[in-house]
């Protein structure tokens, strides 16, 4: 499907629901890589940039919006579930295209009409061996549609009271984002990625893996770096920054197999794995020590440079 009929669907769907705004509650976080140069990025707040200026947002339904910035207009359409984000860019003219997704995920629970808890929790209080039931309601009574291990971390879309007891709606952390209910007992929902101490992942990869803190010269905005890894192997590049900063990250690669990724503070994902030949822009929504880590998926040696930049 070409972009002008995604984006007329979009307008036949929800014609009689459009309406502007900066700030979207019902919209994905996102940061994008379009042609010409061009980056489109969505913060927690619903704000969509371009190229760091706040763009004119149209909405039409909760799954199709249009956004403009210098006469040029970007199309955000998404599947009811969530899944299946699309970019496209249109400047005037017929020379659109689609836009590479850099990182992407759902509206936070915490965005104003998105829910009242917390944003992650962890899963806490389950015996060892043991799993934690989420039901497809708040209640024993309704069928189970998934598990969850102690120590798991979910996305709180907010709780109520049943009963004697309190149920919390949750997100599971996985690729399909299944959703469902757990007792509140077992969540600690002040293990928010604001209120707990960051540490980086584990690595991704078999091989040896080492760490190194990331620092700019006085005055200086970003910084440049030469690296070498054996098969199997990586580097985490720990970055401290704020929320709302926005991360570049730039890698020359000399050869194939080199690839990164990008952990928040929480170490959620802000990047999913990608090739080094694509760089990275986005805004951050957490506070901490984010992790950029350089991957060689090769057969052989590799170098490499990177650059990374926060402002």
């Amino acid at each position: 499907m070409n972009n002008y009929l995604v984006r007329l669907i979009g307008l036949f769907v929800g014609l009689a629901a459009a309406s502007a705004s900066p700030a979207l509650a019902d919209m994905p976080v996102f940061s994008a890589q379009c042609p010409q140069g061009n980056y489109v990025d969505a913060d927690r707040s619903g704000t969509v940039r371009v190229n760091g200026a706040v763009a004119r947002v149209e909405r039409f339904n909760e799954n199709y919006y249009e956004a403009t910035a210098n006469r040029v207009t970007y199309t955000i359409s998404k599947n009811p579930d969530g899944s299946g984000l699309q970019v496209g860019y249109n400047p005037p003219g017929n020379a659109g295209g689609y836009c590479t997704i850099l990182a992407s995920a759902p509206p936070p629970a915490n965005r104003p009409g998105g829910g009242d808890g917390p944003n992650t929790a962890r899963v806490t209080g389950v015996r060892a061996g043991d799993f934690l039931n989420v039901r497809s309601g708040a209640g024993t009574n309704y069928g189970v549609v998934g598990q969850l291990a102690n120590g798991d971390r979910v996305r709180n879309l907010g709780c109520q009271s049943q009963g004697n007891s309190r149920w919390c709606q949750i997100e599971m952390m996985t690729d399909m984002r299944e959703r469902g209910w757990v007792n509140a007992r077992y969540l600690d929902l002040a293990g928010a990625a604001g209120n707990r101490p960051s540490r980086p992942p584990q690595a991704s990869a078999p091989g040896m893996t080492s760490t190194e803190r990331v620092r700019f010269a006085p005055g200086a905005s970003s910084t440049s770096m030469n690296g070498g890894l054996n098969p199997g192997s990586s580097v985490r590049y720990v970055l401290g920054a704020r929320n709302g900063q926005f991360l570049t990250v730039n890698i020359a690669p000399n050869g194939p197999g080199i690839s990164y990724q990008i952990f928040n503070p929480d170490t959620s994902f802000l990047l999913d794995q990608i090739s080094a030949t694509q760089p990275y822009r986005g805004q951050l929504w957490q506070t901490g020590d984010h992790v950029i880590e350089v991957i060689n998926r090769g057969n052989r040696n590799a170098s490499y440079a990177i650059e990374i930049g926060i402002r």
